[in-house]
């Protein structure tokens, strides 16, 4: 197996072409082209390389002949490992601090939003969001810290989108009410339809994937609270395990709707519009 087959049975698009010696950049597992978040490496003699994806961690070793490496090589792999891990951080703290300084320019320049298309399809109130120029909502996210962090933008065909380069892991906005019992949910519009049916503490997590590290942030927060994830219902199940696994993260408890007839996916907000009842 060449280096390219190599990174290509791990899943990733290779180079056109591979240069020896030389760190080159490739899209992250998962990423469509044009994200620059893997690196991959063919060292000098060709015999050799690696792969390191910053998204995921990953860090893969390639040998044109499978050989026992020395200790030296180990010691070696496992500086290169670290280096470009804390290559990593350095870049991403920096682009969350640009972001986290955009986003409270765009957030300070733009006014409170009244009625909106999105908002009235998902037949809920803007609980001080606000709008921009372009006809975009736009939500808050606020790190472990209470700080503004970056921004969500939702376009009237509901569409969203995040700052480029803001931090989204643990970040999070909320709706304040009753706290004897927190809600976590993934989107604003489910957040809100729960919110106005139950009148609790509603958290907006913004992803499934962000539904556990908000659930640890929520809890440190409020260590005697009852924490419920409402999860999203979808036909792959995505929802509920991400739900299940925030739950079981905080010692909490989680809910997923039923799946209404003829969809693959129903959230809070679709539940309730549909007329059911928590």
């Amino acid at each position: 197996m060449d280096f390219q087959t190599f990174i290509t049975a791990h899943g990733y698009t290779a180079p056109p072409s591979i240069q020896c010696g030389v760190i080159q950049k490739i899209a992250a597992l998962g990423k469509k082209q044009g994200n620059t978040s893997a690196r991959v490496k063919l060292f000098s003699d060709a015999l050799g390389g690696w792969l390191f994806d910053w998204t995921t961690g990953q860090f893969e070793i390639w040998q044109a002949e499978r050989q026992t490496l020395s200790r030296q090589q180990q010691a070696e792999l496992l500086a290169e490992r670290k280096r470009l891990q804390a290559e990593r951080e350095a870049e991403q703290a920096a682009a969350h601090a640009q972001a986290a300084q955009t986003a409270l320019a765009i957030w300070d320049d733009n006014m409170t939003c009244g009625s909106h298309p999105y908002l009235s399809r998902k037949r809920v109130q803007p609980h001080g969001i606000k709008s921009d120029w372009n006809r975009q909502l736009v939500l808050p996210l606020y790190d472990e810290h209470h700080t503004l962090a970056s921004l969500q933008f939702i376009k009237p065909d509901g569409t969203k989108q995040f700052l480029k380069g803001g931090k989204v892991k643990c970040c999070h906005w909320w709706l304040s009410g009753k706290t004897d019992i927190i809600l976590i949910a993934e989107g604003f519009a489910t957040a809100a339809s729960l919110f106005e049916s139950t009148g609790q503490h509603t958290v907006i997590a913004y992803n499934a994937g962000n539904l556990r590290p908000v659930a640890k942030t929520i809890r440190k927060a409020f260590p005697n609270a009852e924490i419920i994830i409402m999860g999203d219902h979808d036909s792959s199940g995505v929802g509920e395990k991400a739900a299940r696994e925030a739950a079981l993260a905080v010692g909490g408890k989680f809910m997923i709707p039923p799946l209404l007839p003829d969809t693959e996916k129903t959230d809070w907000n679709d539940y309730i519009n549909n007329g059911g009842a928590l």
